[in-house]
């Protein structure tokens, strides 16, 4: 494989755990210990190793466990209403909202809680018409979780700036993964739900 990749600077001993960490972390493991066996985790190569290990996910695997929790019938009209109200709040449809009735409001705001996506579908509820949304109760929990999700990432966003600062100040190159990094790619990066902070740090275990 190395000659295909190697060209485009990815290593060709990465591929198997490109693949492999998509369906198992454990066995994505084994092929890291072995990496680091031959390569050492301080080399170019280890330190990809270790990005790809700490920012990427078992999809497959993850995907399956939160659609048993969830109890996902793809044949369900609420879910089919979800994804469509999903995708208008991430701005890839424009297409009209077509939910009716506080049964169904509350019905997609138990799914939301279940996804973690409550600050995400606020966002689409603030873009849609007056009377559209929802209303009473259903309304007045989404607007309390949006706030403490928005409130939540400001103080997060702060703590990574402050890290990134200290690790700077003390000669150390870092940036963040994950999480609050990612939510920068968010339509609004403060309605994602956020959770800890992930810190990858230049410099060697020595250092």
């Amino acid at each position: 494989m190395g000659n295909f990749t190697d060209p485009i600077g990815f290593p060709g001993d990465l591929v198997p755990l490109t693949f492999v960490k998509m369906f198992s972390s454990s066995a994505a493991t084994g092929l890291v210990l072995d990496i680091f066996k031959q390569y050492g985790p301080d080399s170019k190569i280890g330190l990809m190793t270790s990005l790809m290990m700490s920012s990427t996910e078992t999809i497959f695997y993850t995907m399956s466990v939160y659609f048993m929790a969830a109890k996902v019938q793809y044949n369900s009209d609420i879910y089919s209403k979800f994804f469509d109200f999903l995708q208008f709040c991430i701005g890839t449809s424009a297409k009209t909202c077509n939910i009716v009735g506080e049964k169904e409001w509350a019905g997609l705001f138990k799914i939301a809680e279940k996804q973690g996506v409550v600050g995400i579908l606020y966002t689409g509820l603030e873009r849609l018409d007056k009377g559209q949304g929802p209303k009473g109760e259903v309304l007045m929990r989404w607007i309390a979780q949006a706030q403490t999700i928005r409130n939540r990432n400001v103080q997060l966003f702060r703590l990574s700036a402050d890290i990134v600062e200290r690790f700077g100040k003390d000669g150390f190159r870092c940036c963040i993964l994950k999480g609050q990094g990612l939510a920068l790619l968010y339509p609004n990066p403060y309605m994602r739900t956020p959770g800890d902070i992930d810190v990858w740090v230049s410099g060697g275990r020595r250092k």
